[in-house]
């Protein structure tokens, strides 16, 4: 190499490590003001929502009735749709009082109760205990290890889509199949569906819908939480909290979904959780809900196009009275509120009757003297009287059972980054080792993540509902 390649060379070297520097640095910064943004949504005093009102059935909740003005026509649309179905849950939470049962030799009512019923649950079939009621402590010991920590189990790792749930006609079937089959009986062929799953097992999940629906998952897709998004903890002196030399982070919520959703080209997606899945009458029940909400959604997107294109307002507020998705709206003319409207997402949720204690679900909500309808937590509802009241007049909660349509009224794709309301973030408080950990969540995938939408909600019956939060969920 002759000197002037030589200085050529050492000159391009010195660039390239001069720029990968300033890329690091950048980053660096980058992250600072990152975790100093966090920090201070933490210190916040007031991150909590201003309930107005509970919805309730003709303010703000519709009768399934009062949506379908017209006979079904779910079949005859020539429209893109497919399932959205968050997945990325560990069975550890389904088995956490086993968990705390070896650690402490202690059984509490939960426990108790599942060792009673251990032969009527689909996945301890293989366990094969004659008369559950007589084991003994060291048996129940055994049998809580295999569970979660041995082959083929290991429950306490493994995601809970993979459990058995159910045993159907000698088979027993998982949340994952369960789901691919509904979304079949309701698309009929080779149906989309997209499972956020954790990215470690993605191939596992993957292996076995192969092995057991090879013809029908042409269209089954998975993604996972991007871990850019993931939130930075701190003590509780909102001190950044290190682990092996790394700032430690915790994911951050439903809401870290919202661009896995924005990246799926369909005309409509419908969504629900892993663990909220029915069979047999059941099944039937969540199908016929499914056809009866996209009707109801297209057929109000349509009316409120030719609406908004007219810039009728009159016709506006009549639509309203029927489909209650503002609180109000004013004799001011006003073209903005049309063009709003045109361009926005929108979507349909289910809500379902209270049978519990009252929390989180839909209410009339006041953020910036902006009136809306939203589905709040219970965790973004302060502690003052006059909301708590509120909150206990509240009728209905929401299953995440909902439809979103990936065009707005004008059937143009949109960006859903461009709907959030990043104001609307949540604290969490968790122990982690004996140290407390504080750190923030993203607007709810349901939540603030769709604060700006135009929303429906409808009363679903109670049968659409089956959440399996513990194991013993499915007795």
């Amino acid at each position: 190499m002759n000197t002037v390649s030589f200085l050529c060379f050492t000159a391009i070297i010195y660039i390239f490590g001069y720029a990968i520097q300033g890329i690091m640095e950048n980053a660096k910064l980058k992250m600072m003001e990152e975790i100093e943004k966090q920090r201070s949504q933490i210190n916040e005093q007031n991150s909590t929502i201003h309930l107005v009102r509970p919805c309730l059935i003709d303010d703000g909740i519709l009768r399934m009735s009062d949506l379908m003005r017209h006979s079904s026509t779910f079949d005859s649309h020539s429209l893109q749709v497919g399932f959205f179905i968050p997945a990325s849950g560990s069975g550890s939470r389904m088995f956490a009082f086993l968990e705390k049962f070896l650690s402490s030799g202690v059984e509490d009512d939960i426990c108790s109760l599942f060792f009673r019923k251990l032969n009527t649950f689909a996945f301890a079939e293989q366990l094969k205990v004659d008369n559950p009621s007589l084991l003994s402590l060291k048996e129940k010991i055994s049998i809580a290890r295999r569970l979660l920590y041995e082959e083929p189990y290991a429950y306490s790792e493994i995601p809970k889509g993979l459990i058995p749930f159910f045993k159907i006609e000698d088979k027993l079937e998982t949340p994952f199949a369960l789901h691919l089959k509904q979304a079949k009986s309701l698309m009929k062929n080779d149906p989309f569906i997209h499972f956020t799953v954790q990215n470690k097992y993605a191939l596992d999940i993957r292996t076995y819908l192969a092995e057991n629906f090879p013809l029908d998952i042409r269209n089954v897709s998975f993604s996972s939480q991007d871990a850019a998004t993931d939130s930075f903890c701190f003590d509780k002196n909102l001190e950044l909290i290190y682990k092996d030399g790394a700032p430690l982070r915790r994911p951050s919520g439903h809401g870290a979904l919202l661009p896995n959703l924005n990246a799926i080209e369909m005309d409509y997606l419908l969504i629900k959780n892993i663990d909220n899945i029915q069979v047999n009458g059941a099944a039937e029940i969540s199908l016929t809900a499914w056809r009866d909400m996209l009707d109801g959604l297209v057929q109000f997107k349509n009316e409120l196009y030719q609406i908004c294109r007219k810039k009728d307002r009159l016709a506006l507020k009549e639509l309203n009275l029927r489909y209650q998705f503002m609180d109000s709206i004013s004799d001011v003319e006003d073209e903005q509120l049309f063009t709003d409207l045109l361009s926005r997402p929108i979507r349909i949720c289910g809500m379902v009757k209270n049978e519990g204690k009252p929390g989180g679900g839909p209410f009339w909500v006041d953020v910036n003297g902006t009136i809306s309808k939203q589905i709040v937590e219970l965790s973004q509802i302060s502690d003052d009287s006059i909301q708590l009241k509120i909150t206990e007049e509240s009728t209905h909660f929401n299953p995440v059972f909902m439809i979103c349509s990936m065009l707005n009224a004008n059937d143009e794709r949109i960006d859903l980054a461009n709907f959030v309301n990043d104001e609307l973030y949540l604290k969490v408080t968790k122990s982690e080792g004996g140290e407390e950990i504080r750190f923030r969540e993203l607007p709810g995938l349901w939540n603030g993540s769709m604060h700006y939408w135009t929303t429906l909600f409808v009363e679903l019956p109670g049968a659409i509902f089956t959440p399996v939060k513990t194991a013993v969920d499915l007795i």
